[in-house]
């Protein structure tokens, strides 16, 4: 894509050094929530943990120490949900939802006071509307979708 161009690579830690550097404010980052739920363990991984420990929330511990090491980077994280609007694919609405496992890591969100709302569809795309409007100053998701909606700074 000759729009975007080549682009730029850079470690989290410098590019949140450098931020703070520049605007004396930490790095705020638009997070697609999904994708860091989809990049965890599988439904039968977190099976067999409560298996052993019924009580456990692995995915939620998971995403927990993630932030954990973003806010040590001074980064201040924003999750973004994907919301009831999200375009039909293949006959079907996209990647269906169970608000009831997302309901226990909003609960973490909101005990760390970490931001974080429902998008009217696509997360992504709401990420991106969030970072051209200035609110956020990157977005951390891995659809490229990203760009076309408007998005200046991607990690991935």
């Amino acid at each position: 894509w000759d729009i975007l161009g080549e682009g730029e690579v850079k470690s989290l830690a410098q590019l949140s050094t450098d931020h703070w550097n520049q605007h004396k404010r930490p790095l705020r980052v638009a997070i697609d929530e999904a994708g860091w739920r989809f990049h965890n363990l599988s439904d039968a991984q977190v099976a067999a943990i409560r298996q052993k420990v019924p009580e456990a929330n692995p995915i939620e511990k998971a995403i927990l120490w993630r932030v954990l090491k973003l806010m040590r980077m001074n980064i201040q994280p924003i999750f973004i949900f994907d919301g009831p609007s999200r375009p039909w694919k293949r006959g079907d609405v996209a990647g269906r939802i169970d608000w009831k496992k997302i309901d226990s890591l909003r609960k973490m969100l909101n005990h760390l006071k970490i931001s974080h709302h429902r998008a009217p569809a696509e997360a992504e795309a709401e990420c991106a509307r969030l970072s051209e409007l200035g609110i956020v100053d990157a977005v951390w998701t891995d659809d490229g979708d990203a760009f076309m909606f408007g998005a200046k700074v991607l990690i991935k």
